[in-house]
């Protein structure tokens, strides 16, 4: 833009008519090649943002399927242990991917408010360093896994309730390492550099090559000026917007307004753990259901429970109650 300004200018101040034919250099191909980097640029950013998007969804879902295998099947105590250590390592999985999620202005408060950890369990956090890579959180997955083995091997569980357990638990780990590992791993740095150093030569190029064009000399209107200053800015605004864009969105972790809502997650994967937890359904004996079911909608005479009374009515026959579980 400056350099447009500075070209318009100086066409107003007596540059010869001849120097706007030099506007007539073709820059079409730097564009090209600029635009077909960007674009590039910009689908590895937005599939970087839709795998780590889809890792922290993934962890947190597997936390809350761990969370109604131990309340159906696990002890109380051995549950909300297990529950416990998991919200952990869902809290401590995000510290050390930025600056911003650290463990004492991060983990700490939240550990503070969802007393995720005994005084004991952080200073083991703390001697591991969270800061410094995934060894903290993968720490919490090794005790939540010991406590489904030891419930295992004390026949609290069967082994396909353990091994379920287990699965499921080992899933988590290897959705929160991934985002790990895809941060570790920014974006090519070649890819990156080209592309700043397509636009350090293509922008200014392109923007002294517009001014010209506009005219000089005798050939100087102020709408022309106009035009071809909003057609530079939109120009730039776009090519420097869609830089801007990618490198935002290949690290959606942080406090910026794009990223993705990390206190959301880890606030609603422990309100859904601790509520799955202290589940109770309401008792209801075989006379309630069955009043429920002939309230239902009709579901087809094939399928209907009066249909396999009244067959058995006939026949003077007991009723299979069987049947309808069969069916």
């Amino acid at each position: 833009m400056r350099s447009t300004f500075a070209v318009r200018i100086g066409a107003r101040w007596g540059m010869p008519s001849f120097v706007s034919t030099l506007g007539s250099i073709d820059t079409a191909v730097i564009g090209g090649f600029l635009t077909f980097f960007l674009v590039f640029h910009v689908h590895d950013s937005v599939g970087r943002f839709t795998t780590l998007f889809n890792a922290s969804k993934d962890g947190r879902g597997r936390i809350l399927s761990i969370a109604a295998l131990a309340h159906t099947y696990l002890t109380r105590d051995r549950a909300l242990r297990l529950i416990r250590y998991l919200n952990a390592a869902h809290v401590a999985s995000y510290v050390g991917l930025n600056d911003v999620y650290t463990f004492d202005a991060f983990f700490q408060p939240l550990n503070e408010v969802k007393c995720l950890l005994t005084e004991e369990e952080v200073m083991r956090m703390k001697c591991i360093n969270m800061d410094e890579g995934a060894s903290a959180f993968q720490e919490l997955v090794v005790w939540s896994y010991n406590g489904v083995a030891e419930a295992s091997k004390q026949g609290l569980v069967s082994d396909l309730v353990a091994w379920d357990l287990r699965f499921q638990i080992i899933r988590m780990r290897e959705s929160f390492q991934e985002m790990h590992d895809i941060i570790s791993q920014p974006i090519p740095f070649f890819m990156d550099h080209f592309i700043v150093l397509i636009s350090f030569i293509y922008l200014p190029l392109v923007a002294v090559s517009q001014g010209l064009n506009a005219g000089t000399g005798e050939n100087v209107y102020w709408m022309k000026d106009v035009v071809q200053g909003v057609i530079i800015f939109l120009q730039s605004l776009v090519l420097i917007g869609l830089k801007a864009l990618s490198d935002m969105l290949s690290n959606p972790y942080g406090d910026d307004l794009q990223d993705l809502s990390v206190l959301t997650y880890i606030k609603s994967t422990w309100e859904s753990t601790n509520r799955m937890l202290n589940a109770a359904a309401p008792d209801t004996d075989l006379e309630m259901e069955e009043e429920l079911f002939s309230k239902a909608e009709d579901i087809g005479s094939a399928w209907s429970r009066s249909r396999f009374r009244a067959e058995a009515e006939e026949k003077e026959s007991p009723i299979d109650i069987d049947a309808d579980k069969r069916v």
